[in-house]
């Protein structure tokens, strides 16, 4: 989900919430979190007594915390539900597409712009903590000595968090490299913005007639076949070139759908496409800066231990298909003997 790093030199996270997305697994998910995920956060919340209150950290627009929202709703009783992200965030507006998530936004209260190192609770307030693709994102120093302040003392936290080696990291690696043959290697926005500045207003077939004998306005057509011919290619042998397409579609449509606009409403498609795609990028590289390994899972469990919590069970998260998805990390209640432990440096 949200960063708390990245999110002060861009607006990356603030543009995916407010195109409507759910969460952040929106090629796998067109609805809400279902099979494995779903079933997870249900077993977290089933456990859970009537009036119980919960903390959703980098909710986004709210996947998990809806999640809380049904279960309660189906099993008659109701939460007081928070759910946080420092990103601008708009489930409202999210959930139009969605009417069975529309019925559940009164029973959660959402607030953007919030830190999970900075909340704005009272001590021993929740019975539960959570966060899908979250927690990693923050600086975890100051949000686990949030966490404890506010969890209540037999209260639970859960979450569960990106690992190097699941199908949604070697996804963004290879997002990372495609975007690296689109910007460096083909330079595709550069060749697109040099033809439309020669073809400019050229809008009626008569006009783009003349510039079959213009030798600039050919060499670019050239150079921006050639592009897409290459990331074509890279297409062919992608695993998932979804990040691939949608960069070419932008591209392709400005010259077909779009053909009829001014030189300068092309220009300031093409930057607005660009920008989505670089946003895109600067999400992918957040997400993968942000990953688990067992450097992390062992500075985690560490700070955890000082912070007077049970140590971490950490477990590597599968879907129904078998694939790797992330880590599950459950620090149960506090038993006397953590509580009194001495901090570890």
């Amino acid at each position: 989900m949200s960063t708390e790093v990245n999110l002060q030199k861009g607006f990356q996270w603030d543009q995916y919430w407010s195109n409507g997305n759910i969460h952040s697994l929106t090629n796998a998910f067109s609805g809400n979190y279902e099979g494995a995920i779903a079933e997870f956060w249900k077993l977290q919340f089933s456990q859970l007594q009537d009036g119980s209150n919960i903390l959703d950290i980098g909710t986004g627009n709210g996947a998990v915390a809806f999640i809380a929202a049904d279960v309660a709703k189906k099993r008659g009783i109701q939460f007081n539900i928070h759910a946080i992200d420092l990103a601008k965030i708009d489930p409202v507006s999210a959930t139009k597409k969605h009417p069975e998530l529309q019925k559940l936004l009164d029973y959660i209260h959402f607030q953007g712009g919030i830190s999970a190192a900075k909340l704005p609770f009272e001590n021993d307030c929740f019975e539960l903590i959570v966060g899908q693709y979250s927690l990693e994102y923050t600086p975890l120093e100051s949000t686990m000595g949030e966490l404890k302040r506010v969890v209540k003392d037999k209260g639970r936290l859960c979450f569960i968090m990106h690992h190097q080696d699941s199908i949604i990291m070697r996804t963004s690696r290879d997002e990372i490299e495609q975007a690296k043959l689109i910007f460096e290697e083909t330079q595709l926005f550069s060749v697109a913005r040099s033809l439309i500045r020669v073809i400019g207003d050229a809008n009626t077939p008569e006009k783009r007639e003349k510039l079959k004998y213009n030798p600039t306005a050919e060499k670019w057509r050239e150079s921006l076949n050639s592009a897409l011919a290459t990331l074509d290619q890279r297409v062919q042998s992608s695993e998932d070139p979804t990040f691939l397409l949608t960069t070419m579609n932008y591209v392709v449509e400005l010259f077909k759908s779009k053909a009829q606009l001014s030189c300068v409403d092309k220009l300031n498609y093409l930057t607005y496409s660009e920008d989505l795609i670089r946003g895109n990028l600067d999400r992918i590289q957040d997400l993968y800066g942000a990953c688990f390994n067992s450097q992390k899972a062992q500075k985690f469990q560490q700070l955890a231990l000082n912070e007077g919590f049970e140590l971490p069970i950490v477990v590597d998260f599968y879907n129904e298909n078998r694939q790797l998805m992330g880590v599950s990390v459950v620090i149960n209640p506090c038993t006397d003997l953590t509580r009194n432990t001495v901090k570890v440096n």
